[in-house]
């Protein structure tokens, strides 16, 4: 059931054959992604042997093909592990607000946005009812981060911009019906405040008034 790879990476570099998919090919590390696909494998696994259940083993399997479907820049699989009206919350954002986004629509504004030149690397999986809890990592190369992704005010770390924080996905079936992300406080403590200026523009607090699209 498990192995991501062989489903995920070799379909995506063994069947899609279109430019648009060998272009994407071609930016990202095979090894890289293939590396990362095997840590969530691995992780998924100790999970399903720790917590068990048939149930948790197809939370765990839409997760893990989250993840490796993002580390693909694939916008199109994310979008189909979500319910059409899918739920998502980032922040707090150091002002204090929740970014919400609403819809499959706004989700995959959001999606096309941050996901080119991102890398997300997850942990410490915990399976809680009908949700799945975990840690995450994203990290994007300063040269290949988009003006949006600086404009979120982290500051840089060894020529990467970095976001830690624990991640929730609410289950509906199985799709994702709520996804939040809240920030860690290390990623916090190297955000700007909202009264500080962002390299680029893009407002206060790294993102103006867009951090509460739904509030």
């Amino acid at each position: 059931m498990f192995t991501v790879i062989g489903t995920l990476v070799g379909t995506y570099f063994g069947i899609k054959t279109s430019g648009d998919a060998r272009e994407t090919a071609e930016r990202l590390s095979h090894a890289s992604v293939e590396a990362s696909a095997r840590a969530t494998d691995t992780a998924v696994r100790t999970v399903i042997g720790a917590q068990g259940g048939t149930q948790g083993q197809a939370l765990m399997l839409v997760v893990s093909n989250l993840h490796n479907a993002w580390n693909l820049h694939q916008q199109e699989m994310v979008l189909g592990l979500l319910t059409d009206n899918a739920e998502v919350k980032i922040g707090p954002l150091p002002s204090g607000e929740l970014r919400g986004l609403k819809d499959k629509d706004k989700v995959g504004e959001f999606v096309q946005t941050y996901m080119p030149g991102s890398q997300v690397d997850s942990r410490n999986y915990r399976i809680e009812g009908n949700g799945v809890t975990w840690e995450s990592t994203v990290t994007w190369q300063l040269e290949q981060a988009n003006d949006e992704v600086k404009r979120m005010g982290v500051e840089p770390m060894e020529n990467k911009v970095v976001v830690d924080g624990t991640a929730v996905a609410t289950f509906e079936g199985t799709r994702i019906r709520a996804l939040s992300f809240t920030l860690s406080p290390a990623t916090l403590s190297r955000m700007r405040k909202p009264n500080q200026p962002t390299e680029g523009g893009g407002g206060p607090g790294g993102g103006g008034d867009r951090t509460a699209e739904t509030q």
